[in-house]
């Protein structure tokens, strides 16, 4: 199950949002760990301890709320984002094959998107052409953590900026 969602109201905060991340010092991206993975992303918080305060939580939380509600609604009366953090891509950057153990879901939100660039691309066992869906700024992919998935490298000057956060569902509705 794969679920495309668009926050309706994003650009009230997405200049914010940006603002925050692009004060925020880089914390991740440049580590061996990262490079090993066969990944390039220029920008990141993904390697900050769990327990640090990060300066656009609240402003994010606020944002994907209706997002929450939404998979509450249809799917579970109760769910929990286990993890939250930000990437920014530049040229030639990119994110290569991986999971995310631990969790239930995988959620994208593309806070930066410019035309041209790719959004996630999810691995086709089934057929030799894998998946690419039609996305925009303002939408949250979500999916199956298990679903292994990359973003693709980067081509144009345009920098691309998404918040990816994990879910857990507890009390799924039938």
């Amino acid at each position: 199950m794969i679920i495309k969602y668009s926050i309706k109201n994003y650009k009230e905060y997405k200049n914010k949002l940006l603002k925050i991340i692009d004060s925020m010092p880089n914390i991740g991206a440049e580590q061996d760990y990262i490079k090993n993975c066969g990944t390039s992303v220029s920008k990141s918080d993904w390697l900050l301890n769990r327990d640090v305060i990060k300066p656009y939580a609240d402003l994010f939380f606020e944002m994907v709320k209706p997002f929450i509600v939404f998979v509450e609604e249809q799917y579970s009366t109760k769910s929990k984002i286990d993890s939250f953090w930000f990437q920014q891509y530049y040229k030639n950057d990119y994110h290569n094959w991986h999971t995310h153990p631990h969790t239930h879901f995988s959620n994208v939100f593309y806070l930066e998107l410019p035309k041209g660039n790719p959004g996630t691309e999810f691995l086709a066992y089934d057929s030799k052409k894998n998946k690419e869906l039609d996305l925009k700024e303002g939408d949250i992919l979500s999916f199956p953590a298990f679903m292994a998935h990359k973003s693709p490298e980067i081509k144009t000057n345009k920098r691309k900026t998404v918040i990816v956060f994990n879910t857990t569902l507890y009390h799924v509705k039938v």
